[in-house]
C-alpha cells in the first residue's frame, strides 16, 4: 500500500514538472504568435489558476478520503465551490479585457490537462519497458 502512495507522489511530482515545462512553452509560443505583453501574462495567469485548481483539488480529495469529520468535509466542499467561482470570475474579467487574453488564459488552464496526459503516456512507456 505504501508503494502505491509513493508512486502517486512521484507521479504528482512529474506532473508538476511537465506542467511547468508546458507552461513555459505556451508562454513563449503565445507571445511569438501575438507579440503583445497581454499574451504571456494571460497564459501565466491561466497556468497559475490551473496550479491553484490542481493543489486545491488534490488537497480536497485527500481531505475527503482521509477525514471522517463532517465539518471538515463541508469546509472542503465550500473550498471546491470557491475554486470554481474564482476561475469563473477571472475568466469573466479576462473576457471583458481582451479576447487574446482569453485565449491565453484558456491555454494556461489547459497546462495541467496536458501535463497529466504527458504523465500518462510516460507511465505507459515505462510500464511497457518493464
Amino acid at each position: 500500500m505504501q508503494d502505491s502512495a509513493l508512486n502517486t507522489e512521484r507521479s504528482e511530482t512529474r506532473i508538476q514538472r511537465f506542467a511547468l515545462g508546458i507552461a513555459v512553452l505556451c508562454v513563449i509560443g503565445y507571445w511569438m504568435l501575438l507579440r503583445t505583453w497581454v499574451a504571456p501574462i494571460s497564459v501565466v495567469l491561466g497556468a497559475l489558476l490551473a496550479w491553484l485548481n490542481f493543489r486545491w483539488l488534490s488537497a480536497g480529495i485527500d481531505g475527503i478520503l482521509y477525514s471522517a469529520n463532517s465539518r471538515r468535509i463541508k469546509y472542503l466542499i465550500a473550498k471546491f465551490l470557491l475554486r470554481l467561482v474564482l476561475i469563473l470570475v477571472v475568466l469573466c474579467v479576462i473576457i471583458r479585457v481582451s479576447l487574446s487574453a482569453t485565449g491565453g488564459v484558456l491555454l494556461g488552464l489547459s497546462v495541467y490537462i496536458l501535463a497529466i496526459m504527458a504523465e500518462a503516456i510516460s507511465s505507459l512507456f515505462q510500464t511497457a519497458k518493464r
